[in-house]
């Protein structure tokens, strides 16, 4: 698996499990603009990701934010171990 789709995959499995329209979109959003990132600068897509996750999904009462907080610390971590 490549870096770009790491990202994407993330950024897919953020999605599931959000129910909310504007999320969704910015999530959605988050995604085109990492594809069109060159391969060199990508390793920045945590910034985007990060971005949403911490404007959007604050709510550690609201489950579904809890767990895309879960998700993301663990895919950066995991991250860091393949592609050092």
């Amino acid at each position: 698996m490549s870096k770009l789709q790491f990202h994407l995959q993330t950024i897919r499995l953020l999605q599931a499990k959000i129910t909310d329209p504007n999320i969704q979109k910015e999530l959605e959003n988050a995604c085109d603009s990492i594809a069109h990132m060159a391969p060199e600068i990508i390793d920045q897509a945590w910034r985007k990701i990060f971005n949403v996750c911490a404007a959007r999904l604050i709510d550690m009462e609201n489950p579904s934010h809890k767990e895309c907080k879960r998700i993301y610390e663990e895919r950066i971590r995991t991250y860091e171990t393949q592609f050092p």
